[in-house]
């Protein structure tokens, strides 16, 4: 019997600007450009889910939220 699995978006867990903020925070960590890249690829989408616009992603990435 095959294993079941399902589709996981990892913006959609991303509610809020404390979420987002830790999240990249911890992407961050290692240093790793490609992983750091990834992660503001998710936070963007997270942001178009949550209904942020371009002028707050920018406030909340700049001020370290």
């Amino acid at each position: 019997m095959p294993l079941e699995t399902f589709e996981y978006g990892s913006a959609e867990s991303l509610g809020g600007d404390g979420a987002i903020a830790e999240y990249l925070l911890a992407a961050s960590e290692n240093g790793d450009a490609n992983h750091i890249a990834r992660a503001l690829g998710v936070v963007a989408r997270a942001a178009c889910q949550i209904f942020l616009g371009i002028p707050e992603l920018h406030d909340l990435l700049s001020t370290g939220h």
